[in-house]
């Protein structure tokens, strides 16, 4: 039987494909619900970063402990 070798039970092996298939088709539907107008203001937002403030430029600046 093919449900012994992949070490679940008989009824987690039936449904694995079912929740595959719902998995897939929310993700499909999260993907088709941005517009284009909304993607290519992200876009434009990835592609523009903010320049870092001074809170940032100080992190990054401090001496970092497995450096010490």
């Amino acid at each position: 039987m093919a449900v012994a070798p992949s070490g679940l039970t008989r009824t987690d092996f039936v449904l694995q494909p079912v929740r595959s298939a719902a998995q897939a088709l929310l993700v499909e539907q999260t993907w088709q619900t941005v517009s284009t107008e909304r993607f290519d203001q992200l876009q434009q937002l990835l592609d523009a970063p903010p320049n870092p403030g001074e809170r940032l430029q100080r992190t990054m600046n401090a001496p970092r402990p497995w450096q010490a």
